[in-house]
């Protein structure tokens, strides 16, 4: 039977899918987003490779249930907005700290100057003589001859600025910098980011070259800064005029950066989980799915009352027996509970359903589109859906920080929090994180403690900037931070003293910016582990 339309989304999204029929297994994320952004919404770069990587995962082709399960969602949290749900491990005493800080400093400068500093020229050649062209202050933490008296003097310009513009440029690996900036979107503070891409293997850093490997570390960190910065609604530049002009705005007309229309064409997209979404329905079809990859409506029943709660409409069952009646040549009538149906149309009937109006104005399109004549589009079964990427509930701690080479969770961290009784999260493996998508968001969120484990073995920096964020956030984290040493090699590649130096300042910055906000760092794992499970006694029983 072939798959029809019941409402004016599923409607065009059909007649969308047509025009890339035949060449849909084989879509890159660069014609995934532009799929989407062809219905009229734009969704992230890291929900993007979330719906990408999903198909790849699970060894299939990016199908048509796949692609409008994630339209049905967009559309739908456009039309009605979820207000923003806090982590549970979310501190009510750490936010009002944070905001007592902030109150109790009277704000001096319009703009603090962070990012990249030495040998960058930025701010001297472009960002200062701007500001003051819009008589707009700005506070600049980059001296010539540097003194220990002036960090009391700059973390006073950082707590008293009404706006943090940062430029994360190419010159410098830019560690420090960008756990500051991830901190900052965490936080309530202004934040206009200016991101550029690393400098490319080969390229020299303070006069070292930068191999393949760590290219793809300082890539990967820059990539997740944006998708956490994006995840807080703010937009990200490359730019730097652009974003000095829309900095006047912000402080001119006093407007969060949220607010600036600058960022895309197309509708974006709140960050949920949409990779979760088609996972449960694909569950849910391939339960009940025969060799061929159909169901019976019988089964379409049971699953269309578990997933919504409510009873398929009779209008949608005669749909179908008409539609079906429709194809039968002999005049014998339909059996309409031995009807196959595709996962393709499984979906169509779950997301244009579950979301009716009570006035029925989603079944009326469906009716009058049922007489519509759409070509048909016919799919290969698929293989089972990904077990373990879901959180169906909470968990007491999540475990995150290294996970290349580490086994620390395996042989420290499982066996403790086993024999309390606690549960746990475990990151997203590779390839899933490559980006930080919103799936691996919500196990964060969904979890009461936030265990962050940066150890001697490895970089670490994407790891840094999502323990940085929740901080800033204001949640329950502990740390456990431990120093590269000298001579470490990292995937068999040797680290130069500038490189240990650099990534070791970001550590310390990192364990700088924890302990003034209240947050316990270790620098042994047991401890850590120890002390996140403690905290988990303090809290609530997840529910």
């Amino acid at each position: 039977m072939e798959i029809f339309a019941l409402s004016a989304l599923s409607c065009r999204a059909i007649e969308t899918w047509n025009k890339f029929n035949g060449n849909a297994g084989n879509l890159s994320r660069q014609d995934i987003s532009h799929l989407f952004r062809s219905m009229g919404f734009s969704p992230s770069e890291s929900q993007v490779h979330e719906i990408w990587q999903l198909t790849r995962t699970n060894h299939g082709p990016f199908n048509f249930g796949i692609f409008y399960i994630c339209l049905s969602e967009m559309k739908y949290s456009n039309d009605k907005p979820v207000p923003r749900i806090e982590p549970l491990s979310k501190l009510d005493s750490r936010k009002q700290l944070m905001k007592r800080r902030s109150e109790s400093v009277e704000s001096s400068y319009d703009v603090f100057l962070g990012g990249s500093c030495n040998p960058t020229t930025w701010r001297t050649d472009t960002a200062i003589p701007k500001l003051k062209e819009f008589g707009i202050s700005y506070y600049n933490p980059q001296v010539a001859q540097w003194v220990p008296e002036l960090i009391e003097r700059e973390n006073q310009a950082k707590e008293s600025a009404k706006v943090m513009f940062f430029v994360i440029d190419n010159q410098t690996r830019s560690v420090a910098c960008m756990i500051e900036a991830a901190h900052v979107a965490g936080t309530e503070r202004k934040l206009m980011l200016i991101l550029n891409d690393p400098a490319e293997p080969g390229s020299l850093v303070l006069g070292e070259p930068i191999s393949e490997k760590e290219h793809k570390d300082l890539k990967q960190g820059r990539e997740y800064l944006k998708d956490i910065v994006e995840m807080r609604e703010i937009p990200v530049f490359q730019d730097i005029h652009k974003a000095l002009v829309e900095t006047k705005r912000v402080v001119k007309e006093n407007i969060p950066p949220q607010r600036l229309e600058t960022r895309k064409t197309g509708i974006s997209v709140p960050q949920r989980p949409l990779a979760g979404k088609c996972l449960k329905y694909k569950g849910a079809f391939d339960n009940n799915s025969s060799r061929n990859g159909e169901i019976q409506i019988t089964d379409l029943k049971l699953e269309f009352k578990a997933l919504t709660g409510r009873e398929l409409p009779q209008e949608c069952l005669e749909a179908i027996a008409s539609r079906a009646q429709g194809a039968v040549t002999n005049g014998s009538k339909v059996d309409i509970d031995n009807l196959r149906i595709s996962f393709d149309q499984f979906c169509v009937i779950l997301c244009d359903l579950k979301h009716q109006n009570k006035n029925g104005s989603v079944l009326n399109n469906f009716l009058q589109s049922v007489a519509s004549s759409l070509r048909g589009l016919f799919f290969p079964e698929r293989p089972g859906v990904l077990n373990g990427v879901l959180p169906l509930d909470c968990a007491h701690i999540y475990l995150g920080g290294a996970l290349k080479s580490s086994t620390w969770r395996e042989e420290i961290a499982i066996p403790a929090l086993k024999k309390q009784g606690l549960t746990h999260f475990y990151p997203l493996p590779s390839p899933w994180n490559e980006r930080f998508t919103p799936l691996e968001m919500h196990r964060i969120e969904n979890s009461k403690v936030l265990l962050f484990v940066i150890t001697k073995t490895e970089r670490c920096l994407s790891e840094m900037l999502v323990a940085a964020h929740y901080v800033g956030r204001g949640c329950n984290v502990v740390l456990c931070i431990q120093n590269l040493e000298e001579g470490i090699v990292i995937d068999g590649e040797q680290l130069t003293e500038l490189a240990v130096k650099d990534y070791n300042r970001g550590r310390m910055y990192l364990s700088d910016l924890a302990t003034r906000s209240g947050v316990p760092v270790y620098d042994d794992i047991s401890e850590a582990v120890a002390a996140a499970a403690e905290k988990c006694k303090k809290c609530h029983t997840c529910t």
